[in-house]
């Protein structure tokens, strides 16, 4: 495979990485590890214009971050938020969903951004345990990487990318049926990013683009070549272990029981594979339906329309 594009930005790559890492040193209270995500990000398909840009900044405390935050930028917070002050934002932010508090139609220098402020241990627990599958999920698909904590890298690299990549498989083998396990890696890469949207509410109703699970793996300038990266160490790794094998045709051959015992965070690891992908349904729709109760809290009712409503209409107009 080539190498990534390091100055310079990658194919399809909306926003640079360097502008919006400074951004955030300088716009925010400290932050130890942030990605950006989604089609603000990366291009999709023909949509050339910019959209909001979607972050995830990792704290260590959230009632401190609130509390700077509260006192730098008061509007980005809803009336209630601002009333409450930074315990009831701490307490809003941790008591419910997947642990995430977000601010969506900010604009900070001249950027229209959505942030989702979370602590360092409740990503560590995701990416760990797979408790939410909410910031897990939106990490298995490739993220744009702007500030690094090497716990939060380690638990990503060693565990949550080789068990989705496993997993993945897992939930082939469930829905072909067909007496071995074989797949081309497009197609593996497309079972990944249907874990995490297997249970998300906005899905059922019309919410979400429903071929967004397809155009995350294709149609997008440089998606796959993000994904073959994002997973190569994961593919190389189970390769040499004897795993899986990968075909000159870059198809992949896996053996099952094997990777049976390597899919699995240990609170899914007693899950027979038929019972598997509803447990993750589960896991996934809880988490993602109290995030997006909370988004009414956190964003105020107003604003939370506007991002369901633009929201639908990518589902409902065609």
């Amino acid at each position: 495979g080539t190498m990534a594009k390091t100055n310079d930005q990658q194919d399809g790559q909306l926003v640079d990485p360097s502008e919006l890492a400074s951004l955030i040193i300088q716009a925010f209270p400290p932050v130890l590890h942030a990605f950006g995500y989604g089609s603000g990000v990366f291009v999709q398909q023909q949509e050339k214009e910019r959209k909001m840009v979607d972050l995830i900044l990792v704290v260590d405390d959230a009632l401190d971050f609130h509390a700077q935050l509260l006192a730098r930028h008061p509007q980005h917070y809803s009336l209630p938020c601002r009333l409450g002050g930074s315990s009831l934002c701490a307490h809003v932010q941790n008591g419910f969903g997947a642990k995430v508090f977000f601010h969506a139609f900010v604009e900070v220098e001249g950027i229209l951004i959505k942030y989702g402020i979370v602590e360092k241990k409740h990503v560590l627990d995701d990416l760990t345990n797979w408790t939410y599958l909410y910031l897990a999920g939106r990490l298995h698909k490739p993220t744009l990487l702007l500030m690094t904590d090497p716990e939060i890298e380690e638990a990503q690299i060693s565990l949550n990318l080789p068990r989705a990549l496993a997993t993945s498989m897992l939930l082939i083998d469930e829905t072909t049926k067909q007496p071995q396990s074989k797949a081309s890696q497009s197609t593996v890469f497309q079972s990944i990013a249907q874990l995490s949207y297997s249970g998300d509410p906005r899905m059922d109703v019309g919410g979400e683009d429903p071929d967004k699970v397809k155009k995350l793996v294709h149609g997008n300038e440089g998606q796959m070549e993000r994904f073959r990266l994002l997973y190569q160490p994961a593919l190389n790794d189970f390769s040499q272990r004897g795993l899986l094998s990968i075909n000159d045709d870059d198809s992949i051959e896996w053996d099952a029981g094997m990777l049976r015992q390597e899919a699995l965070p240990p609170r899914l690891s007693t899950t027979t594979t038929s019972m598997l992908f509803p447990a993750i349904r589960a896991t996934v729709s809880q988490a993602s339906r109290s995030q997006s109760l909370k988004g009414i809290v956190t964003a105020g009712v107003a604003k939370s329309a506007q991002y369901a409503f633009a929201k639908l209409s990518k589902g409902l107009l065609r």
